[in-house]
Order: C-alpha cells, then sequence, then structure tokens
C-alpha cells in the first residue's frame, strides 16, 4: 500500500494563484458596485409614478417591490464574494504558516552557526594533523633508511676488525705496600666525574703572610679565622690558634693574658671551591696540552708526589689518573673523602698523605 507523501507548505503557497484571487476579489466588488448602481437608477426612476399614484390605505404593510433578476444577480454575487473571502483567507493562512516556518529555519541555522564553527575548526586541526602524520612518516622514513645506512657501515667496520689482530696491552697493578710521601707535593680533587688542580703551593704562603697580621689579634682572643685570595678554582679557609700554656689549659673559658708571651700557628685549614663548575672529564685531562696534563709534564717524578682528593662518585676517574701517574713513575695518594666533607688539613689531627 502506497502512503501519500504531504506536500511541503512551501509548494501549497504559490505568489501567482494569490494575485490572480485578489484580482477576482477586486472584480467581484466592481461588479457589486455597477449592480447596485443601476439598482439606485430604477429606484429613482419608480419613485415620481409613485408619487402621483394616491398611496393604498396601508402603505407600510406592503411588501417591498424588489427585482427577481437583480435579486438572483446579488446573490451570485454575494456567494462568489464569500468564495473569494474564504480562499484569500485560506491563502492568508498558509502565508503566515510559511513565514513561521521561516523564521523557525532561520532561528535553527543560527543556533547551530557556533556548532558549525566548531566543525570547521576540528575540520582545520584535523587536516594539520593529517599533514604532521605524513610529514612524520616520512621524516621516519628517512630516519629508518638513515639507520639501515649507519648499521650496514657498523657490520663492515666490525668485519673489518674481526681481520685485523686484536692488540694487547699489558695491565701493571702497584703492590699494596704505601710510604709516607716526602717531598713535593701536589693535589687534585676527583669529583663529579672530572679532575681540578688545588694550588696548595701558591695558598699557603698567603696564610703564612695572614700569621703575621693577625699577631696582635691573639693577643686577646685564642683564635682567629681568615681566607685568602682565589687561585684557580679554590680559596683556602684557615684558623691561627694561639696555643695554651697548661695553666690556660686547666682553667676553662679563661680569656688569654694580653701581656704572656706565646706561641701560634694554623690549626687546620679547609678549601672551599669559588667555581661550581670546575675541572676536566679523565680523557680530556689525558689529552695533549689540557690543563692536568699542562701541571704534570713540567715536574720531576721522581721528587714529587701527587696526592688525589676522591669523592665516592670519581673512583673511575681516580683509577685512570693514578695508572697514567704511576706509569709516569709519580708516587701516587689516594685520599677518599664523604660527598659532604670538604679538602682539609691539620695541624693538630692531620696526617701526611701515603703513596705507592
Amino acid at each position: 500500500m502506497s502512503r501519500r507523501r504531504r506536500k511541503s507548505l512551501e509548494s501549497q503557497f504559490n505568489l501567482d494563484s494569490f494575485l490572480d484571487l485578489v484580482t477576482n476579489v477586486v472584480g467581484i466588488i466592481i461588479r457589486l458596485i455597477v449592480v447596485a448602481w443601476v439598482g439606485a437608477r430604477g429606484y429613482t426612476t419608480i419613485s415620481p409614478l409613485l408619487k402621483r399614484a394616491e398611496p393604498p390605505p396601508q402603505v407600510s404593510e406592503l411588501p417591498p417591490v424588489e427585482d427577481p433578476a437583480m435579486q438572483q444577480q446579488l446573490a451570485k454575487e454575494r456567494a462568489e464574494l464569500a468564495e473569494a473571502e474564504a480562499r484569500l483567507l485560506e491563502q492568508l493562512r498558509y502565508l503566515d504558516l510559511v513565514k513561521r516556518e521561516q523564521q523557525k529555519v532561520e532561528s535553527e541555522l543560527a543556533a547551530l552557526a557556533p556548532q558549525r564553527a566548531e566543525v570547521e575548526q576540528a575540520k582545520g586541526r584535523l587536516e594539520q594533523a593529517k599533514s604532521a602524520g605524513g610529514n612524520l612518516a616520512r621524516e621516519t622514513a628517512l630516519t629508518l633508511a638513515e639507520l639501515e645506512k649507519r648499521r650496514e657501515k657498523l657490520k663492515n667496520e666490525l668485519r673489518e676488525l674481526e681481520k685485523e689482530k686484536p692488540a694487547t696491552k699489558t695491565l701493571r697493578y702497584q703492590t699494596p705496600v704505601s710510604q709516607t710521601v716526602r717531598g713535593d707535593e701536589l693535589h687534585f680533587e676527583c669529583r663529579h666525574g672530572k679532575v681540578a688542580f688545588v694550588d696548595l703551593g701558591l695558598l699557603l704562603p698567603q696564610v703564612r703572610r695572614g700569621l703575621r697580621g693577625h699577631q696582635d689579634d691573639l693577643k686577646t682572643q685564642w683564635q682567629v679565622s681568615d681566607v685568602t685570595e682565589p687561585i684557580g678554582a679554590f680559596q683556602l679557609r684557615y684558623v691561627i690558634e694561639r696555643q695554651r700554656s697548661n695553666l690556660d689549659a686547666a682553667v676553662e673559658n679563661a680569656n688569654p693574658d694580653p701581656y704572656a708571651s706565646y706561641s701560634y700557628g694554623v690549626s687546620e685549614w679547609v678549601a672551599e671551591p669559588v667555581l661550581p663548575e670546575r675541572g676536566e672529564a679523565a680523557e680530556a685531562a689525558l689529552a695533549d696540552g689540557s690543563d692536568f696534563r699542562r701541571v704534570i709534564d713540567g715536574l720531576e717524578a721522581q721528587n714529587t708526589a701527587i696526592t688525589l682528593w676522591v669523592y665516592p662518585e670519581s673512583f673511575a676517574v681516580y683509577r685512570q689518573l693514578r695508572d697514567f701517574l704511576t706509569e709516569k713513575g709519580f708516587t701516587v695518594a689516594g685520599r677518599p673523602l664523604m660527598s659532604d666533607k670538604p679538602i682539609a688539613g691539620s695541624a693538630r689531627y692531620g696526617t701526611r698523605s701515603r703513596g705507592q
């Protein structure tokens, strides 16, 4: 069974039909006016005859004289006018309904405008992502091709190395016998995988010059602290202490006698870094022209000892430097340090380095 389709409201309303309907209504109105005018002329023609004749006894009760043809014509015109008005009202209702539907559609379109903008933006992002994905795919393809070439190159190099006779190296280990370091001693810091020179040979003379400058201060206090000018990556902070007599040691919190004779000296020193980034990696330090080699190459190995202050994370660097220096003939001493401890020395509690 086929279903009848409803015609859309837009197809029911036709502007040409509406104009035809208006024209018909106007024509009917004109015709009614003409009929009324003809009837009025006929009435004016009959009225003089009625005036000449004597009125009947009861004129008001007589029925009015009407023309049947005119009544028939008027009834026909009224029917056509009513039909035209009905058609006009129906067309007006259709027109109003169409306008309402149009306004509804426009409001819906206005409501959908933001969604359309979002869809357009999403479309633009998808296009960009698609373009980026294409570029990434091309870059990935190029990267894979480069990796393939590199793999082939490494395989060829491995084949060449397999053909060559492997070089042998004789490893020499020092016997675990140590002796106290005598003679000149140089100090290096091994920290964070780097080696840095601590030039105590120039820092300690500054400390000795500072002793004379604090002689008067020690008349009224037991100790004085001071700091040297930085040399390289370090400076020395040191303490000058007045020696106590047996009587002064027996009395706690006693002030020194300003008129008594006394002796004094440096009780302790601490090497403080002034550069947070300092030193060279082991490979760079052992290369020709490095800061480490410029210090080492000008020394006499038989009369010089090297002390390496080693922190926990830098024992690999220490071993490389120790082997290099041992082959050069230097006496090497290792001084392990905790991560939070600085390079320091003490005249009271310190000990001399022991090397191999």
